[in-house]
């Protein structure tokens, strides 16, 4: 994967369904809040009418796209039965699978891979499934530096998400202050 360098071995889904738990039951309304404002950022970038949100995690970008055909996948059995819970989103669906061997019925508009790639052993291959099941783009966010217990691959450029996805139609900063500051990359689906 060209210069990533990468620190650990991906964490199983039960590393996930108790980081979920402590994020629901000990961060604060504010910190919710934080997060929402941060996807909003993404919202923009999201076209057509169906969408596809692979490692949903929490699903907090289902309730900013209320009216469009929403589907999130994760394989954290807690982070699924929370989405299903409390997502306010009439038309998101929220299934429990792993992304490696999980394949819809059906290609989408766009597809998210948020806070997602740095996670997983092999992003390269999720990031072709996600081409593969968009239509019309897809919209990737991943961390600039950020070493932790949870990243694989906690240093990203554009470099690298072009490596994966191809040429980028966009890729910008978003995000918090020095050490919450996220790539976000679109990438437009040729021949959409």
């Amino acid at each position: 994967m060209g210069r990533m360098r990468r620190d650990r071995e991906a964490p199983g889904a039960g590393f996930y369904d108790k980081r979920f738990k402590r994020v629901v039951t000990e961060e604060d309304e504010e910190s919710f809040a934080w997060r929402r404002e941060r996807y909003g950022a993404v919202v923009p970038h999201i076209v057509g009418s169906s969408v596809l949100d692979l490692g949903c995690g929490l699903g907090l970008i289902a309730a900013q796209i209320d009216g469009r055909d929403y589907v999130g996948v994760d394989f954290s059995d807690y982070a699924v039965r929370y989405c299903k819970r409390f997502t306010k989103n009439t038309n998101a669906r929220f299934e429990h699978a792993d992304l490696r061997t999980w394949r819809p019925s059906r290609q989408f508009d766009t597809v998210l891979l948020l806070e997602v790639l740095e996670h997983v052993d092999k992003p390269t291959e999720v990031a072709k499934l996600a081409l593969e099941y968009a239509k019309m783009r897809v919209v990737a966010s991943v961390p600039r530096e950020m070493p932790g217990s949870a990243h694989v691959w906690p240093k990203w450029t554009p470099a690298d998400l072009e490596r994966m996805l191809g040429k980028l139609t966009a890729c910008e900063l978003f995000g918090g202050k020095d050490n919450d500051r996220w790539w976000l990359a679109v990438k437009d689906i040729e021949n959409a």
